[in-house]
């Protein structure tokens, strides 16, 4: 959502240096092993339209390709490389949003689906709101379209405002955090029609306001990325950790840029880093930026 800009500086930002496309291994020691570094720049994107990006989500079929998308009633989502060049744009054919906020990469019956999260609802009016699921392709180039499945949902308890929404890789299963001014914020599971209340969440300093996660699973442990205004948490579990575990896990702050409006966040395709991006004034290059493994 539009709100006054801020600047808020945070323990552990980097500076504007270009980080690399793809973080070395040592593969002589712990493979699972990560120490975050600082936040550096991975690329500027220099689509000349895009000022509002609200999400993003590291692509599971094609390397160094990251899905991204803008605030608001939009039916666009971009293609980003690493280095922040547009690879591509897809329309969602037939889709009508409302305020598009988050956007993650899944497994899906046909392999690997991208979840576009239509989920703001700042006056709290909305009697469901959608998500969007369709085919990750296997390349993209220029301007191309989908046929996007539209999934209806409603919460129990009547309307959230959220933007933060994560897909677990092992199961498909979609999960959205609201957006709240104090703690704690509710963990919905998406189902349709009727999504299900599973945990809260409670950010321990700072700003409340969620606004972005994602989640990696592999054989090293399960992790997930919360993001809010101003910081930037990760919570960590066993390969077999379930959300509920996961989230019941002390949120560590992990470094993350000095941003105008952050709202968006991807961890890489190993899991071995993430990105983040941030909305910019008008006239002003969004910023892809990228803390790795040291």
């Amino acid at each position: 959502m539009k709100r006054a800009l801020v600047l808020a500086l945070c323990a552990a930002c980097g500076d504007d240096g270009a980080a690399p496309a793809d973080a070395p291994v040592d593969e002589a020691g712990d493979p699972c092993a990560c120490a975050y570094g600082a936040a550096g720049l991975s690329g500027s994107i220099g689509e000349n339209s895009v000022m509002e990006l609200s999400g993003a989500a590291a692509s599971a079929a094609m390397a160094n390709v990251v899905w991204s998308h803008e605030d608001g009633d939009r039916t666009t989502i971009y293609a980003f490389t690493t280095g922040g060049a547009t690879k591509g744009k897809l329309g969602l054919t037939g889709a009508i949003t409302t305020d598009l906020e988050d956007i993650a990469v899944g497994p899906c019956a046909g392999g690997s689906c991208v979840y576009v999260a239509d989920i703001g609802d700042n006056t709290l009016a909305r009697t469901s709101v959608q998500l969007y699921q369709f085919p990750e392709p296997a390349s993209i180039s220029g301007t191309m379209s989908v046929a996007a499945t539209r999934i209806d949902v409603a919460y129990p308890d009547g309307a959230h405002n959220a933007e933060a929404l994560f897909v677990d890789p092992r199961d498909g299963a979609a999960y959205v955090i609201t957006k709240q001014t104090a703690n704690p914020s509710t963990v919905f599971r998406m189902t349709s029609p009727t999504a299900t209340s599973v945990t809260t969440f409670s950010i321990p300093s700072g700003d409340k306001q969620v606004t972005a996660a994602d989640l990696h699973s592999d054989s090293c442990g399960t992790k997930l990325l919360v993001r809010t205004y101003d910081s930037l948490y990760e919570l960590r579990g066993a390969p077999d950790a379930t959300v509920v575990q996961l989230l019941a896990a002390a949120p560590v702050k992990v470094p993350v840029a000095v941003e105008v409006q952050g709202e968006a966040v991807a961890y890489a395709r190993d899991g071995r880093g993430y990105f983040t991006v941030s909305e910019e004034p008008s006239g002003v290059e969004p910023r892809l930026m990228r803390v790795i493994c040291q």
